[in-house]
């Protein structure tokens, strides 16, 4: 992400952002059995998910995208534990949000 500060806390305002609806597009997804957009939803967060350092999410969200892909019953399973992760996870980013993020 860089050393720029501003572009840092950007960068992790827009994760916070889009992390859930992605999420709700990979429920959606495998609930309506729309394999093309839940596993769209699913390489998104995962990338996403690595840039920002968080990479257990990024694995979690890259099992998911394999399991949807092919139609592996553990969907469900998988999207619990992406889910268990992006929590954690946005939990961790609110409280540097709230702190003030990086350094300005």
């Amino acid at each position: 992400m860089g050393d720029d500060p501003e572009r840092v806390a950007e960068v992790l305002d827009e994760f916070l952002d889009r992390a859930p609806r992605w999420m709700a597009q990979m429920e959606r997804g495998a609930r309506e059995d729309d394999r093309e957009s839940g596993c769209d939803a699913a390489v998104q967060l995962a990338g996403a998910s690595e840039m920002i350092g968080a990479t257990d999410l990024a694995d979690r969200a890259a099992r998911l995208e394999h399991a949807m892909r092919i139609g592996d019953p553990v969907v469900r399973d998988l999207l619990s534990a992406t889910q268990a992760a992006l929590d954690q996870v946005v939990e961790g980013l609110t409280e540097r949000r709230a702190s003030g993020w990086p350094e300005t």
